[in-house]
């Protein structure tokens, strides 16, 4: 069975799928990286990732990181986002680590606050 409108659909499921990553991610962009004791998530971005296949070695090596609840991927901009246990302390380095070990190159790590470290 033939779906003439597959393209389009694809290509529409990309371009809503990148909008919520960006206007999600835009308030990390100009915002320093906090204490990674306070937040609890984290977006980094892995280069050179251009197959779908290689987000699940991605995933489960940043998974394999003690501390870390749940990681998702978005391939068409490289990032990661990892979500981390609150009473987990992940560094930089260990990220950075896990994407090497990946067989990737890390790029910027930018924490994100944590809800309840943002009112106080």
């Amino acid at each position: 069975m033939r779906f003439p409108y597959r393209r389009q659909m694809i290509h529409a499921l990309k371009v809503l799928l990148t909008a919520g990553v960006f206007f999600r991610n835009i308030a990390v962009i100009g915002a320093e990286s906090p204490n990674p004791m306070s937040s609890h998530e984290a977006i980094a971005v892995v280069k050179g990732v251009a197959v779908p296949f290689s987000v699940f070695g991605i995933i489960k090596r940043l998974e394999q990181i003690p501390g870390v609840e749940q990681v998702s991927f978005n391939l068409s901009q490289g990032l990661a986002d990892i979500h981390v246990k609150p009473e987990a302390r992940v560094t930089d380095d260990q990220i950075r680590q896990a994407i090497v070990d990946a067989s990737y190159t890390p790029g910027d790590i930018r924490w994100i606050p944590s809800q309840e470290s943002a009112g106080r």
